[in-house]
């Protein structure tokens, strides 16, 4: 597909991973698991690592952008920053994904909505990364916290999310999901 073709061609068409890297950089794209275990075993301390960081930073990613009308894109230097809906920015060259300018994907940190409703959000980092997320989607103010392991998930406690700000520490490789807490 050229660029074009990604203007043109919703995702509700068309669904699959892009094959020119630097439009997959800025639309993202399907994982594809079998290819990790292929490659890593089956054995989960092997692929497990390798699974997360694909679904947090190319397949969640590209889930998100997808709810969003795909507007225009700017091509520089053969790196493509497109522009979507509702303020929606996604920047191939730098990994980031913006939303009416709250950062809500850099390079190996990422914060998105994980259900249609906004009520479960997921969060990972490549490196570790503590302090201030944007989370704009959220219209709650309270979430339980829970640390996604391949021994299953294990609750953390609770996080208040105050004008679009959450304040959560998380370790390199980690993933954790923010679910809402009806008040």
């Amino acid at each position: 597909m050229t660029a074009e073709d990604c203007l043109k061609i919703p995702a509700s068409v068309y669904s699959g991973h892009l094959t020119d890297k630097k439009l997959l950089a800025a639309y993202y794209g399907a994982m594809h698991g079998e290819d990790i275990w292929r490659k890593h075993g089956i054995d989960k301390k092997d692929w497990a690592g390798v699974f997360l960081r694909e679904f947090a930073l190319l397949q969640l990613p590209y889930f998100y952008l997808n709810r969003y009308a795909r507007q225009s894109y700017k091509e520089e230097n053969g790196d493509y920053t497109v522009y979507f809906s509702e303020g929606v920015i996604s920047s191939g060259k730098d990994g980031r994904i913006t939303k009416n300018g709250a950062v809500l994907k850099d390079g190996g940190n990422v914060l998105l909505p994980l259900s249609a409703d906004n009520s479960t959000f997921f969060a990972y980092s490549e490196n570790g990364r503590s302090g201030e997320w944007d989370i704009p989607d959220a219209d709650f103010s309270l979430a339980q916290i829970t640390s996604v392991t391949t021994d299953g998930n294990v609750p953390l406690g609770e996080v208040n999310i105050i004008n679009g700000i959450v304040y959560i520490d998380i370790n390199p490789g980690q993933a954790i999901v923010l679910r809402k807490i009806n008040s």
